[in-house]
């Protein structure tokens, strides 16, 4: 196999590793906007609330009564209410 194939590998294997919370934190950073405008993100990709929620896997109670709360990394993801 192929140098590069062999860095992709390896990097997906460490992606797995964060993921599934079996790696160090302290090997890794995660950097997580302040501030993250899911209304701008639907509206680029084209898709309605529902579709944004079914695709990404929020519920409707994730997206309800959250005002501007800053949508957070999934493990228990809050997705901010962006009324249309």
């Amino acid at each position: 196999m192929s140098k590069a194939f062999n860095k992709i590998a390896a990097g997906l294997t460490d992606a797995i590793a964060i993921a599934e919370g079996r790696a160090d934190p302290k090997t890794y950073r995660v950097h997580v906007p302040d501030d993250i405008d899911v209304k701008a993100i639907r509206a680029k990709l084209g898709m309605t609330r529902d579709q944004f929620s079914a695709r990404f896997g929020f519920s409707k109670g994730d997206r309800e009564g959250l005002g501007a709360a800053p949508l957070q990394a999934r493990g228990g993801c809050a997705c901010p209410s962006d009324r249309d």
